[in-house]
């Protein structure tokens, strides 16, 4: 379950971040650029090498420290992860 909400959060941040971005500077500097396979290369190796590097921390993440948290903090940590919400804000209705 973790993994899906993790996926989940990384499509949402990659789209919104990524597209917002994208189109404010559009919109900014006054419409789209000729695009030549340079300028496009210019984009689109960062973006690689920020996309692996983003989903080599995810996994790290979820495959490693996740799993040993439990082990090395016990029902105090299990107890941190029924209290603490960890993906959506909890709203205490009146």
């Amino acid at each position: 379950m973790t993994a899906l909400k993790l996926l989940f959060f990384t499509l949402l941040g990659l789209l919104v971040m990524q597209g917002l971005i994208s189109w404010l500077l559009l919109q900014w500097s006054g419409g789209a650029p000729e695009l030549t396979l340079s300028i496009w290369l210019i984009g689109l190796l960062p973006l690689l090498a920020d996309l692996g590097l983003f989903f080599w921390c995810d996994g790290m993440f979820t495959f490693i420290e996740e799993p040993r948290l439990p082990r090395k903090y016990g029902e105090s940590y299990r107890s941190y992860l029924r209290t603490v919400p960890r993906w959506l804000p909890r709203f205490a209705l009146p």
